[in-house]
């Protein structure tokens, strides 16, 4: 039965396109694994007159349930010698003696219940040998209607002292008349059952049968497309059609490929005519009982009384998905029959006697999950919980995509609102967990909530105050069944000597040590469980009051040269407490330091954070400090470094010149001096008039594109 794995994969998608998942009637009998052995070729005989007909006689031993030959008779009277016609069903290999073989066939009702006026049907066992086959009656049509009890699609079980090689079934003509009316049986095929044939899996349905039952003289119903209703396809149905207030009923009886375990429960899905779910209490006439074999397990299940659940087939706003047990869940099934009519009255709500059933078979029960809501905060982990059922079938867990997920230590993913997160809980039959009910949990994934961020960087003579709290957010405030109340404890680390972490976290102390303490607030919810909110890593850092801001790493502060031009700065800081910024400041003679520029500092930081800093006005010998600046303007002074880089020049031509020089270089401004050191000329072009100029020697200034400034001298002529 593929209901429930229809119904989970339903619940999971919401809609599933028919017949993407799902094989015909005839590819599940043909391929679901049994212990049938069954019969593989077969021989006829006909005698008489008129010539008695088998058609599709390979049918009947070609391992398909739902194909079948036709015995066939035709009309007539006034004959001496009455026609018969036989089958014979051979096994591969001689049937041990005492085995049970089972013979499917269709019988019309008049064949068995008025015996001797339409014609006589014998069953039973035969041997070869060099002579023929001789043959041993186990039925006739007089006794079949006290084993059977109705007409229909049958089975007829029985067994031989002695080895045998196969069964007959012969229909012959009314000998006591001399007469021959119409009349046909089918013959589906003929196993036994093989114990040493192992079936995994759940138990699933591999053939049906069906029928009318009870008193066949009056009026009778019908069953039709019965394959249907174990064909894995929730959009194809059996239908059983009854006859009101008359003592006959029809039947529909799905067989298993392998007995349902005890505490197994039935599923059955049919449709209300008048959509919605439908009302059990009123129907009447519908009952189902399962059996082991032929023997009845339990009494007849009325549906308002035994009901596990009710509930619309996804998708669906008439097909209901119907649950029962068994009246006694103490016993193993291997076939469920559904019986509907009698002399109730079947039309009140079910369309004038008509049940469409969709699908038929076992259930393996859900695992039994220890609640069906559970609580996690967003980026924490949580594990999902569930017994197995009373056959001790191993838990599977599957997520909202039907992915097997484990089901510890999963962790919530970050959400800012209140998220759902939906698993199942599924039993596994000897691997199969497509015909397990489903128990569904709802993890409702909550945002944590805002943590305070605590001042980190302290000194050895704060008297300390701050916390770490969490605020929790007001979806996941909502949500819970309590109202969140957050206790606070360090998992990792420890806090500088001195301070202490309140449950309720706060931290308060005063003097800290000396030191880098980094550690952890392990964040849960007392109120809802001690369920985790988080773990929070913190670093706090103590220092000596009044000392440094910043803690400069020992050599780090360096000086080269970029492509000969320009003079690179680099520095690393191993701590910062409320630094503000770095002034470079450069001097020409080690003494007189002026500022250069500037770099914003991190600020507050335990770990090594490096600067850098290009000087394009450097040329010769110079000398370099920084000023590093805290939040209070409070300077304090690096060590001094020095860098000898090139003496830039620039080439300037013709040198001595009359009217024109030109410069060298990427010139943005050419400045010219005299001896004196006055600006007498400007351009922002390589070439330049100094016509005007009166004779002597003369300096250039060339500023560059890039911001570098290069120097160079010349003769006015």
């Amino acid at each position: 039965m593929k209901t429930n794995l229809l119904l989970f994969q339903k619940v999971l998608c919401s809609t599933l396109v028919a017949g993407t998942l799902l094989v015909s009637g005839k590819a599940i009998a043909q391929t679901t694994a049994s212990q049938r052995v069954y019969a593989t070729s077969q021989t006829s005989a006909t005698s008489g007159l008129p010539t008695p007909t088998i058609t599709d006689a390979a049918k009947a031993v070609n391992n398909d349930p739902f194909d079948a030959s036709t015995l066939s008779l035709s009309s007539s009277s006034g004959i001496s010698v009455l026609p018969s016609v036989t089958q014979y069903l051979k096994f591969t290999n001689q049937v041990p003696a005492n085995t049970v073989v089972t013979i499917k066939l269709t019988l019309p009702a008049g064949l068995i219940n008025v015996a001797g006026l339409i014609g006589s049907l014998e069953v039973g066992t035969y041997t070869t040998s060099i002579l023929g086959n001789s043959t041993k009656s186990k039925y006739t049509s007089s006794t079949l209607l006290s084993v059977l009890g109705g007409s229909g699609t049958v089975e007829v079980s029985f067994t031989d002292a002695s080895a045998f090689a196969g069964v007959y079934v012969k229909l012959s003509g009314l000998a006591s008349l001399g007469q021959v009316i119409a009349t046909s049986v089918q013959v589906y095929d003929a196993y036994y059952i093989d114990p040493t044939i192992t079936v995994s899996g759940a138990p699933t349905p591999v053939d049906v049968l069906s029928g009318s039952q009870g008193d066949l003289t009056g009026a009778l119903g019908t069953v039709t497309n019965d394959s249907l209703a174990i064909d894995g396809d929730d959009n194809t149905a059996a239908t059983l059609s009854a006859v009101a207030n008359v003592a006959s009923s029809e039947y529909l009886t799905a067989i298993l490929n392998k007995p349902a375990e005890a505490g197994d429960s039935i599923q059955l899905v049919i449709d209300n005519p008048n959509g919605g779910l439908l009302n059990l209490s009123l129907i009447s006439g519908l009952t189902v009982q399962p059996y082991n074999g032929s023997t009845a397990v339990g009494s007849p299940i009325t549906l308002d009384g035994s009901i596990i659940s009710v509930q619309l087939l996804p998708g669906s706003s008439s097909k209901n998905v119907i649950t029962v047990i068994p009246t006694d869940a103490t016993q193993s099934f291997d076939r469920i029959k559904i019986s509907y009519g009698g002399l109730a009255d079947v039309s009140s709500l079910l369309g004038n006697g008509t049940l469409n059933v969709y699908e038929v078979g076992a259930v393996t029960p859900a695992p039994v999950v220890s609640s069906s809501t559970q609580y996690v905060y967003s980026g924490s982990t949580f594990s999902l919980s569930a017994t197995p059922n009373a056959a001790g079938d191993p838990v599977v867990w599957k997520d909202a995509d039907g992915n097997t997920v484990s089901p510890t230590d999963i962790t919530a993913p970050t959400v800012t609102g209140t998220t759902n997160l939906q698993y199942y809980a599924v039993s596994s039959r000897d691997g199969d967990t497509t015909q397990s009910a489903v128990a569904q949990v709802t993890v409702v994934d909550l945002p944590a909530g805002t943590a305070h961020e605590p001042v980190t960087a302290l000194t050895t003579t704060d008297n300390y105050s701050d916390n770490v709290i969490v605020t929790p957010s007001s979806d996941a405030a909502s949500a819970l069944p309590n109202t969140p109340d957050y206790v606070y404890t360090i998992s990792d680390g420890a806090l500088p000597d001195g301070l202490t972490l309140n449950s309720d976290g706060t931290i308060t102390g005063e003097n800290p040590t000396v030191g880098t303490y980094s550690f952890t607030v392990h964040v849960v919810d007392a109120a809802n469980g001690n369920m985790v909110v988080g773990d929070y890593p913190y670093t706090f850092t103590v220092t000596e009051a009044g000392a440094l801001p910043v803690t400069l790493q020992p050599g780090s502060f360096k000086a080269s040269l970029d492509g000969g031009k320009n003079v690179l700065l680099q520095w690393t800081t191993l701590t910062e407490i409320n630094e503000a910024s770095f002034e470079i400041q450069s001097s020409v003679d080690g003494a007189q330091f002026t500022t250069i520029g500037s770099v914003k500092a991190v600020g507050n930081s335990t770990k090594p954070q490096t600067y850098t800093f290009t000087d394009k006005t450097a040329s010769g010998l110079t000398y370099y400090r920084l000023a590093e600046i805290d939040n209070a303007k409070n300077t304090v002074y690096s060590e001094v470094i020095s860098i000898n880089g090139k003496q830039k020049t620039v080439t300037v031509s013709p040198n001595p010149a009359t009217t024109f020089i030109t410069v060298s270089g990427d010139v943005k401004t050419v400045t010219v001096y005299d001896v004196a050191g006055r600006s007498v000329l400007t351009a922002s072009q390589a070439r330049v008039d100094v016509s005007s100029l009166s004779s002597g020697i003369y300096f250039v200034k060339v500023q560059e594109k890039d911001g570098s400034v290069v120097k160079g001298k010349f003769i006015k002529k």
